[in-house]
């Protein structure tokens, strides 16, 4: 089933719940601005959000979360392709789940920008887990499942 929430722009008013998801997600929360986010929000609350931040010449889509009860059903998917057509540069990703992102369009790369490469360097000396970071770049085209 298509998800029915519409895609939008993060504003102010969401600043503070982003920071509280982006904490207990353990993502990248470092100076955020509300602004860089779209979002899925329903009702009563933010249910999914991914940022893109912008570089010279390239951006990086980053910081995606999705609520834990709402996992699952097509919330980051639809997110991660609203980003990716926001891009019309080249576009980045440091993630530890290449194979979650590559029917979206995203292949492992070796070569990028150092600003990723610093990302990768703060992920994996400061958001510690099991799994390792990979960097990938968006191929495109999207799949439409």
């Amino acid at each position: 089933m298509p998800i029915q929430l519409p895609v939008i722009q993060g504003e102010s008013r969401h600043l503070s719940l982003l920071e509280n998801y982006i904490e207990l997600m353990q993502l990248d929360g470092r100076n955020i601005e509300p602004e860089e986010f779209l979002l899925i929000e329903g009702p009563t609350r933010i249910k999914a959000f991914g940022r893109l931040k912008q570089f010279d010449g390239y951006n990086e889509l980053c910081t995606l979360g999705v609520v834990d009860d709402l996992r699952k059903i097509g919330l980051g998917a639809k997110l991660v392709k609203a980003l990716c057509k926001q891009s019309p540069l080249p576009l980045y990703l440091v993630c530890i789940i290449p194979e979650w992102f590559r029917p979206l369009g995203f292949e492992i790369c070796l070569d990028y920008p150092e600003n990723i490469k610093q990302k990768l360097n703060y992920c994996t000396n400061s958001l510690v887990v099991e799994q390792a970071y990979v960097v990938m770049r968006y191929q495109g085209p999207l799949t439409e499942n």
